[in-house]
C-alpha cells in the first residue's frame, strides 16, 4: 500500500493522514472499498476518503438499475453502491461496480471489526 498523501472526510474536509495511515496500510480491500480496524476508506479521484467508525451508524448495499440503447436494441444493467448512513443522513454512496459479492464480504467484515454498525437497509420514517 502506498503512503497516504491526502485524506479527507466525507464532507471533503482535510484530515490528519498520519492518524489513519497505519490503519489504511493494513485495511482489507473489498473491490473499491477498504475496511480497517478504525475506518472505511475509498478512493475519490486523487483523494482517499476516510469514514471513521464513529461517523457510521448503518451500512447497506444499494442496487441501481438502468437501461441503455445499443445498435442491437436496449440493454439492462445493474451496478452496486455501498451506502454509509450517519445520524439519518446518507454521507457516502460509493460506486463499487457490477459485482455485489465484495460488498457482502465488506459488510460482514465491517460488522466483525465494528459491532456497533447496523447492516442493511431500513425504510426512512414518513414525515
Amino acid at each position: 500500500m502506498p503512503m497516504i498523501k491526502k485524506v479527507v472526510d466525507y464532507n471533503g474536509k482535510i484530515m490528519n493522514a498520519s492518524v489513519y495511515e497505519g490503519d489504511y496500510t493494513l485495511a482489507r480491500k473489498f473491490g473499491k472499498v477498504m475496511v480497517g480496524k478504525r475506518a472505511l476508506y475509498y478512493q475519490d479521484g486523487l483523494k482517499i476518503v476516510c469514514v471513521p467508525f464513529d461517523k457510521m451508524d448503518r451500512v447497506f448495499t444499494r442496487v441501481v438499475g438502468g437501461t441503455t440503447t445499443m445498435c442491437c436494441g436496449g440493454v439492462g444493467y445493474e451496478y452496486y453502491r455501498l451506502v454509509v448512513v450517519y445520524q439519518g443522513e446518507e454521507i457516502a454512496s460509493i460506486i463499487v461496480g457490477e459485482d455485489g459479492e465484495p460488498l457482502e464480504q465488506a459488510e460482514a467484515y465491517l460488522k466483525e471489526v465494528n459491532p456497533n454498525v447496523e447492516i442493511g437497509y431500513v425504510e426512512p420514517e414518513e414525515k
